[in-house]
């Protein structure tokens, strides 16, 4: 199954997937400087953060249909 994204829709995609890259290597990276101090807040933020975005897109890879009723709960939620 082949997926035909608008080029706009994958350039946000890019971006998006981009940023929580360079976030996640960022917090790693600052972690590993300041040892004693506790991140873990930051880090579970980061997660939830990738969470919601690969939820994102495997409602928009698996169709409009399924957009649109992902869209519909998390209004309704």
């Amino acid at each position: 199954m082949t997926v035909d994204l608008a080029p706009n829709v994958q350039i946000a995609l890019i971006g998006i997937f981009g940023i929580l890259m360079v976030s996640t290597v960022a917090l790693t990276t600052v972690g590993r400087l300041y040892g004693g101090v506790d991140f873990t807040e930051l880090r579970l933020r980061v997660r939830t953060w990738w969470i919601m975005v690969f939820v994102l897109c495997l409602a928009v890879v698996l169709g409009r249909l399924v957009s649109l009723l992902f869209m519909a709960l998390l209004s309704f939620l």
